[in-house]
């Protein structure tokens, strides 16, 4: 709908053409009634409207000074007057004016309805021709940027950059003499809660917003080859540069999060004095971004803070593995939660340059717990993790130090079960495996015969006990089972009165094919040619 503002000194005309005219159905929208000039431009201040009917006869400021008034300073909007005087010098001072339209009183529906039909198309077209023009301007405003933002990644990674700077220098005003180089982190939703497409585009209208921000800064904002929002800002010589940074970016955290609902993590790099250093600023803005892990989803973190653990590593309580491990022998995951929990709290709100140290320590750790287990309970934590699709290498992608922690009790409480299941098999006596082969060796030739009907005789796990039977025999549970029949088909084949599918039969076989594929594949002969090879006949 397009707006229309009704001006006429007479109530019940300006009321009844409000009420009675169907301007809806032509496209239009009743925004404003006036009754003089003054009163109109009043209203258009507020909200301008994009057609404007008056009458020509008012007090105060009639019709010809409100057109000239529009034409001066609102030349987009349409007007059309309406009046009850044929005077050729309103006509002369109306198409001076850029008034679209002359109605003389009084004027029918069909006329008004052809004049405003005409306006609409007008409108229509003029619409259509500014968004044409906007969207050739986004698109020049997009190339530029893509060409920045090409650019500033190749000097972030240290590409040659004579030839780049004159560019930079012009396109966006930066002179590269005294600058810093920011990393922006957006602290990504639940899986599920957004799409990628949703999270891309947030991302382009955020760094949108960022570069039409007024700040009294010269920054410029763009993508890294990484996905993350970088940005260049020049800092004055004459301020308390880092004060000034942490305000800006304190602001921006706050807008960011009332227009989009996300918090942001800043990483900045030390001053910056010529543009070769730049590539050395973005490897200092990531390290402090990097500190969120620590620190949390709103931290600003300034390169010159950052302090160093290096040398003063012996600072550091490392974890007490053998009080890991005996927690773990007797599954006292409290005990191992606790440790892991103090060894990671002393990183907590503290900021280290080698922000990598906490995944060495924690994977050094689950190295030394596997070798232990596998050493003394035949278990490999690797298999264990894989079950479940977890990698040692999964605790470099964890972010928070929360998860970190979370990460490593899950780990060590799969092991902790496991354990458990070995200390039970060794307060079981040899019998158990005894049990279950006499058990095979009564039921083999039964064809309902399995691994689950045969833990469910013995009262026992199907995964345990298969484990505890390969451990203790050598040998798979399904392979001895067919070792039994084979060896009973070998025996009831020196019958020659026994047909094949009657052996096949009585050593567990539905199928008879199935008998002769897996004799075959046992003996490297069909069953017809092993009795022929041992009895002479063939049956």
């Amino acid at each position: 709908m397009y707006k229309l503002l009704l001006v006429d000194d007479e109530p019940d005309i300006l009321n009844g053409m409000a009420r009675s005219i169907p301007w809806e159905r032509w496209g239009f929208s009743v925004t404003g009634q006036a009754s003089d000039g003054l009163e109109a431009l009043a209203l258009i201040k507020k909200d301008p409207p994009n057609v404007v009917l008056s009458d020509i006869r008012m007090p105060h400021m009639d019709g010809i000074g409100l057109m000239e008034e529009l034409n001066r300073n609102y030349p987009d909007i349409k007007v059309i007057i309406l009046s009850g005087y044929n005077d050729f010098e309103y006509l002369k001072v109306a198409i001076k004016n850029q008034v679209v339209e002359y109605l003389l009183k009084p004027t029918d529906l069909d006329e008004f309805e052809a004049t405003f039909l005409k306006i609409k198309e007008q409108l229509d077209k003029e619409k259509e021709q500014e968004k044409e023009v906007e969207d050739l301007k986004k698109e020049a405003r997009e190339a530029k940027d893509l060409q920045y933002g090409r650019i500033l990644n190749e000097l972030l990674h240290g590409v040659a950059f004579d030839d780049r700077y004159k560019i930079l220098k012009d396109g966006l005003g930066l002179s590269f003499h005294n600058f810093v180089i920011a990393v922006l982190d957006i602290h990504k939703e639940k899986q599920g809660k957004i799409s990628g497409t949703e999270e891309l585009s947030r991302q382009r209208n955020m760094l949108g917003y960022c570069n039409i921000r007024e700040t009294g800064y010269k920054a410029y904002f763009f993508e890294d080859f990484s996905g993350q929002v970088t940005s260049v800002i020049e800092v004055s010589k004459d301020i308390e540069w880092k004060d000034a940074m942490l305000k800006y970016f304190q602001e921006l955290q706050s807008e960011i999060f009332d227009l989009y609902g996300v918090e942001l993590s800043v990483g900045i790099s030390d001053v910056c004095r010529q543009v070769s250093s730049i590539s050395r600023g973005y490897d200092q803005a990531k390290r402090c971004v990097r500190q969120k892990i620590f620190l949390g989803n709103l931290s600003i973190v300034l390169y010159p803070d950052l302090e160093y653990y290096g040398k003063d590593l012996y600072d550091i309580s490392f974890f007490e593995l053998e009080k890991i491990m005996c927690y773990l022998t007797r599954q006292d995951m409290d005990g191992v939660r606790e440790e892991i929990h103090r060894v990671l709290s002393q990183f907590k709100d503290k900021m280290v340059r080698d922000y990598s140290y906490i995944d060495r320590i924690a994977l050094e750790a689950l190295y030394q717990i596997s070798r232990w287990s596998l050493q003394n309970y035949q278990i490999r934590l690797e298999e264990l993790m894989e079950k479940s699709d977890y990698h040692y290498k999964d605790i470099d992608y964890i972010i928070s130090l929360k998860d970190k922690e979370e990460f490593l009790i899950i780990v060590l409480k799969f092991l902790a079960e496991e354990i458990a299941g070995y200390q039970e098999s060794g307060k079981i006596t040899n019998n158990l495996v005894q049990t279950v082969k006499d058990y095979v060796d009564k039921e083999y030739c039964s064809n309902g015969i399995s691994l689950d009907s045969v833990a469910e005789h013995v009262k026992k796990n199907s995964a345990y006990l298969s484990k505890r039977f390969k451990r203790e025999t050598g040998y798979n549970f399904s392979d001895y089972i067919t070792q039994k029949r084979m060896e009973k088909s070998k025996e009831l084949l020196m019958d020659p009165a026994l047909k094949i599918y009657h052996i096949a039969e009585l050593t567990g076989y539905a199928d008879v094919s199935n008998f002769i594929k897996v004799f075959r594949k046992y003996y490297g002969v069909s069953p017809n040619e092993y009795r022929n090879m041992h009895t002479g006949y063939i049956l």
